[in-house]
């Protein structure tokens, strides 16, 4: 049992609209897997639990206990306070339970919020059960995926901590702070929309962006994964699904990073064979616009070719604002009628985690950086990279890559073949490391009335514009690089 306290002020409003009014005011919460004396603890439980399921018996053994324990573990993760399992009826705050005896119901489960069942005065418990008669709760996971019962589990406990549905419970409708386009199981574990169809595959394996966010409002942020992490992409079948600290790995599933330390975090796909999409940047939280490094982030995209490549809906995640306050999205790409779609699972980034660098594949990829000091490499294809602010080092390795660096001061690597590097006006000091007789200089989006001041600095050109910006070509000179300007 533990005592509850009213949640504290919130001043993001998407965040207070998702909280119970109630949250547990105790720094260990136990939990508990029951079998058939679930229904004894507490009259109120069994009141709950009668009018969902009827008459229909706990099963002798909860059903979802792997499922459940990893939940718990993976909110442990991101709040300050921490869960401890435990069966003991004097001290147990969570009971889980689950039956699969015809229940009388077509509902997949239900937990209690805070507060909904007294112990004794002052002290609460509360009741969850799940249906493990349903046929989609029965689905294992395909290998590296996430299955539908993952989603299932990880809402219903969400319940247990203080977590609303992202929709109106009367209306059915979003909440007006969510909108439609955050209503959705890949923003948040509380929605009813689905990221995908399937049950085998496409679904989230941990709590996503706004709900880790709602719940570190209500009880404080953990440290976690101080170490320099890696977050692999595999493509489907591609391995085993890992979420250990510092080294998660998933196939069609999705996961929200929560990652408060390390100076080297990576986001990998190096070996994968399919195109990926991979965006540093963390949810905004905020629904009233675009930030400004995301805006410049969205102008330096648009004049790509990899921009027209890709289909509306992976554009929109990206360039719409209405999906910004839920995160950005890596995720391996597939090609359908000529565009690039995403799959169905993928990694966003939750709101004050950090990750600085990224790592491509053996295909055409998309790199976007954010506003902290990136290392960024496409490896093998004709790699899209975006440094976003910070000073950044990128590589675009084999292929004709498009390399723009964005502002802060930053090292530009090329590789083989013939490749674009982009400069602009506000972008710093810019160093181009392998300048090759097939690349080009895209200077487009320099002021109207840019000048410059050509020498040669020992080996290197060096090019100081009247903006203040300098771009410098190791190991060339004015010849070799005139006619290599596209303006």
């Amino acid at each position: 049992m533990a005592g509850t306290a009213f949640k504290p002020d919130i001043s993001i409003k998407l965040l207070d609209d998702i909280t119970a009014w109630e949250v547990w005011n105790d720094p260990v919460i136990q939990y508990g897997f029951f079998g058939t004396s679930a229904l004894s603890l507490d009259t109120e439980f069994k009141s709950a639990y009668r009018q969902t399921f009827g008459n229909a018996k706990p099963d002798a053994n909860f059903a979802f206990a792997s499922l459940a324990t990893r939940a718990f573990n993976m909110i442990d993760n991101v709040v300050a306070i921490d869960f401890e399992r435990s069966e003991d009826e004097l001290t147990v705050d969570l009971v889980l339970t689950s039956t699969n005896d015809k229940p009388k119901s077509s509902i997949e489960g239900f937990f209690q919020f805070p507060g909904d069942s007294t112990a004794v005065e002052f002290d609460y418990w509360s009741i969850g059960a799940l249906n493990s008669g349903m046929g989609a709760l029965k689905a294992k996971a395909e290998l590296g995926g996430g299955q539908y019962a993952n989603w299932t589990v990880l809402h219903e406990i969400g319940h247990s901590v203080g977590l609303m549905h992202t929709h109106d419970d009367e209306t059915g409708n979003p909440r007006a702070s969510v909108g439609k386009f955050m209503d959705n199981e890949r923003y948040s574990v509380m929605s009813y929309n689905g990221a995908a169809n399937a049950t085998k595959y496409g679904h989230a394996v941990s709590l996503m962006a706004l709900d880790i966010a709602a719940l570190q409002a209500l009880y404080g942020a953990e440290t976690y994964a101080m170490g320099d992490s890696t977050y692999t992409l595999m493509s489907a079948k591609g391995g085993k699904l890992s979420l250990a600290e510092g080294d998660v790995q998933i196939g069609r599933a999705y996961y929200s990073i929560w990652d408060s330390g390390g100076n080297a975090d990576r986001i990998d796909y190096a070996g994968g064979k399919k195109s990926v999409l991979i965006n540093l940047n963390d949810a905004t939280l905020d629904t009233s616009g675009t930030s400004a490094d995301i805006a410049e982030l969205i102008s330096q995209l648009r004049v790509t070719n990899f921009f027209d490549s890709m289909s509306s809906k992976l554009r929109s995640g990206i360039v719409n604002e209405l999906y910004h306050a839920g995160g950005f999205f890596s995720q391996v790409l597939d090609v359908k009628k000529g565009k690039y779609v995403g799959t169905d699972g993928g990694f966003s980034i939750a709101n004050g985690a950090t990750i600085e660098d990224a790592t491509g594949g053996k295909a055409n990829d998309l790199l976007i950086g954010n506003e902290y000091d990136n290392s960024i490499n496409g490896l093998n294809g004709d790699d899209t990279i975006l440094g976003g602010a910070g000073e950044d080092r990128l590589s675009g390795g084999a292929g004709k890559d498009w390399i723009d660096g964005g502002t802060g001061n930053d090292f530009l690597w090329g590789g083989a073949a013939r490749d674009v590097f982009v400069f602009s006006t506000g972008y710093g000091t810019d160093t181009i490391m392998d300048f090759g007789e097939d690349d080009r200089i895209n200077l487009k989006k320099m002021a109207n009335n840019s000048q410059a001041d050509i020498e040669q600095n020992g080996l290197d050109l060096v090019i100081t514009f009247n903006s203040g910006d300098v771009l410098i070509v190791k190991n060339a000179t004015f010849e070799e690089v005139n006619g290599h300007f596209i303006l």
